[in-house]
């Protein structure tokens, strides 16, 4: 009940949420690799169907509003 009822006070809160150690966006794997944006999102996609990589979205400011934006890491 406690996670159910943080999850809905995060969802109407206008805070961004604080992203964890190890957890980042297609655009910096991208530059790790060395990959355009949509070889990096097919490849991350194909990471995620095969369990070697974690997808989750945080709500990050941008200009004026908060925005979803996933949030990637290394499956442990």
């Amino acid at each position: 009940m406690k996670e159910t009822l943080a999850a809905l006070e995060r969802a109407i809160s206008r805070k961004d949420e604080i992203v964890p150690k190890g957890w980042f966006t297609a655009r910096k794997w991208g530059e790790k690799w060395s990959l355009s944006r949509p070889r990096t999102v097919e490849k991350l996609r194909d990471l995620v169907e095969d369990s070697e990589f974690e997808v989750r979205t945080f709500r990050i400011w941008s200009g004026q509003r908060l925005y979803p934006v996933p949030h990637y890491r290394k499956a442990k």
